[in-house]
């Protein structure tokens, strides 16, 4: 048969054929003149082809099948399983994709916008913010829920960590307004109001957040699978130092992530009152999103209560 009439069988094209001759994965007719090709160079073909198809690489192929033609029972076991593990990978990752995607279908249906926040976790925000006495704490409502979204949009908050929504009900929905309003406040303060109400400020929100103990305590073990104290704490202050360029509210943040750190990972705290108004730079990475919604300190899902995310780091509320 003519290389059309090969290629045509084999389901694939004239370049193609040319090009597994020209890495010889398929030997050239022996014959002189016109290439005729026979049975033996189609079953090589369709061979060639199935092992592309199944996901290997042409070098892979090239092993599996050798220079002569062999049984498939001889095929090269390690790439075999190798191609194996990898489409098993993939289909995990699509699994994930799949599964984000379809997550944000139901948030864009809903009138949410294509969010990766689960129905009652967005819904919460939108309770805080309605809640919100002024313009200025909305604005610290929405920064915080933008922060948990920048983390899941960049893979580092892991699907358990959205299990912890807020509560937006009764003295938890006041609290948690209230947070966010004297957080919001924090930049309009000279020097000496600021240090004076900051260890105030972070102990009250401690405070807060212990009321939801349980959860946090949950969260933190599933965290620590995943993370180290270390790496959790300054991937959360990197994430911080991002979304709140005002000195104030890094210094109040990391405050109370020093705070949060010793009383929920059980790390020894730094001076309480020796914290700079003006935080010394840090290089860490994302944060995973906290158990509740917590004030603006450390926002609910992304913030020192709140998330993290990173290619590797643990949670703290």
């Amino acid at each position: 048969m003519k290389i059309s009439e090969l290629a045509d069988l084999a389901g694939t094209t004239v370049r193609t054929v040319r090009h597994y001759h020209h890495v010889g994965l398929l030997p050239v007719p022996e014959n002189q003149g016109v290439r005729d090709y026979d049975f033996t160079h189609l079953a090589r073909l369709l061979h060639v082809r199935w092992l592309v198809g199944s996901g290997m690489g042409l070098s892979e192929v090239q092993t599996a099948i050798g220079d002569d033609d062999q049984p498939l029972a001889q095929l090269a076991v390690d790439d075999l399983a190798a191609t194996l593990n990898g489409i098993d990978r993939t289909i995990t990752e699509l699994t994930a994709q799949r599964e984000k995607l379809v997550v944000m279908l139901e948030s864009a249906r809903e009138g949410r916008g294509a969010s990766p926040l689960p129905a009652g976790l967005w819904e919460g925000y939108e309770v805080l913010q309605s809640a919100a006495p002024d313009e200025v704490s909305r604005q610290a409502i929405i920064r915080e829920r933008e922060l948990l979204e920048v983390a899941c949009f960049s893979g580092l908050v892991p699907d358990w960590a959205l299990a912890f929504a807020t509560q937006t009900d009764g003295p938890a929905l006041r609290a948690s307004v209230e947070n966010f309003t004297e957080f919001a406040q924090l930049p309009e303060m000279d020097e000496e109001t600021f240090r004076e109400a900051m260890p105030r400020l972070a102990r009250e929100h401690l405070a807060w957040l212990q009321t939801f103990e349980p959860s946090i305590s949950d969260f933190v073990a599933k965290a620590r699978e995943t993370w180290d104290d270390k790496t959790l704490v300054s991937e959360v202050i990197r994430w911080c130092d991002a979304a709140y360029p005002h000195p104030h509210h890094r210094a109040y943040l990391r405050h109370s992530i020093e705070l949060m750190s010793d009383h929920f990972l059980g790390n020894q705290p730094a001076p309480a009152a020796s914290v700079p108004a003006t935080p010394a730079p840090t290089t860490p990475a994302p944060t995973t999103p906290a158990p509740t919604t917590p004030a603006p300190t450390t926002p609910a899902p992304t913030t020192p209560a709140s998330s993290k995310p990173a290619s590797s780091k643990k949670e703290h509320a």
